[in-house]
């Protein structure tokens, strides 16, 4: 991903850089370190995928839970959130602090 360049989807999209890699790589490794340590459970393997604006997109998508986390480009980006449960019951939407752990979400998707 970070070998792509500006407009490497051929709409003027920007290329990815180090530091939304790095924000992206954190806050998954943080997730999955505290569901371990909270939950004694594994938080499964998203797809990363590029997002809109040089985003990063990571998206689980399990049996009963989908949630969507977008890493905005740079340092100071924002982080946003989309999950559902499926059946309109529980879905969750918003934003979160880059430093948070994500320890709410993971458990939304791990704990059913």
């Amino acid at each position: 991903m970070l070998e792509m360049e500006d407009d490497w989807d051929g709409e003027g999209s920007p290329g990815y850089v180090e530091e939304t890699w790095q924000r992206a790589a954190e806050l998954l490794a943080r997730m999955a370190f505290r569901a371990y340590e909270q939950f004694d459970a594994e938080l499964p393997v998203p797809a990363i995928l590029p997002g809109p604006m040089g985003s990063i997109d990571l998206h689980w998508k399990t049996p009963g839970r989908e949630l969507l986390i977008n890493v905005a480009r740079g340092t100071d980006g924002h982080i946003t959130f989309y999950g559902d449960s499926g059946d309109g019951a529980y879905p969750r939407e918003g934003h979160f602090d880059p430093s948070e752990s994500g320890i709410e979400l993971a458990a939304w998707l791990i704990l059913l």
